[in-house]
């Protein structure tokens, strides 16, 4: 007679099937929400992503990097900001994050993380060059479905300081904001991110973001 696993084994199945799951990565580039889980993947894990808000689009590619026990981890990003408004050009963008975890919680299920960032994008004829830098933290929650897939859901509130600089001017803004996002695994080593940043925004003639801004990534894990 079949018995049904006990609870450490369980919790070992859990623990194993959610450590397939990659998350798209993501550095702080400009037009990119700033998406942050508390389980990062041990190892390099490679994404391409996508950014949307108004005014602009982001196209990039980043890669991170996380220590075994997963507690600290790095990412780094190159991109394209993409004005959508006729008459203005595509300039570069990159970024990068640091993020370090916290304790975790109901098996492992929940963790909590600190991270900061800091990215630009060139300044290029009239077009100001871009500074942000974010310090936030992030609670994320995640749940194995079956023993190769899984699923995470993590919120952020964070500060986003933004400094533009054109022709020997400069201009600053803080603003108080909070991303979403959902991780989900398509297979043991490839995965899809969804998500989306809101709160405060932009004055008029101050840098930082304007409207909510919504993103997706694709991931694949190096194990």
């Amino acid at each position: 007679m079949l018995r049904p696993p006990s609870p450490t084994c369980r919790q070992a199945l859990l623990a194993a099937a959610i450590a397939l799951l990659p998350r798209a990565v993501a550095a702080q580039m400009p037009g990119l929400p700033v998406l942050q889980t508390a389980f990062p993947n041990r190892g390099v894990t490679a994404g391409i992503n996508y950014g949307s808000m108004s005014g602009e689009r982001t196209y990039g590619a980043a890669a991170a990097f996380a220590t075994i026990g997963s507690r600290f981890a790095a990412s780094l990003g190159l991109g394209v900001l993409d004005p959508t408004e006729d008459g203005l050009s595509s300039r570069s963008s990159a970024g990068l994050r640091i993020a370090v975890t916290g304790p975790r919680f109901l098996d492992r299920t929940v963790g909590v993380a600190g991270f900061a960032g800091f990215g630009g994008s060139a300044r290029k004829d009239d077009q100001p060059g871009l500074t942000n830098i974010p310090v936030g933290a992030t609670v994320t929650w995640r749940h194995a479905i079956g023993e190769s897939r899984g699923i995470a859901l993590s919120a952020s509130p964070f500060y986003s300081w933004s400094r533009s600089s054109l022709g020997g001017e400069q201009a600053t803004q803080g603003l108080f904001r909070v991303s979403a996002g959902l991780d989900v695994a398509l297979a043991q080593r490839m995965g899809v991110t969804i998500g989306g940043e809101t709160g405060g925004k932009a004055g008029a003639g101050k840098p930082g973001p304007t409207s909510t801004i919504f993103g997706v990534g694709l991931a694949y894990a190096f194990r």
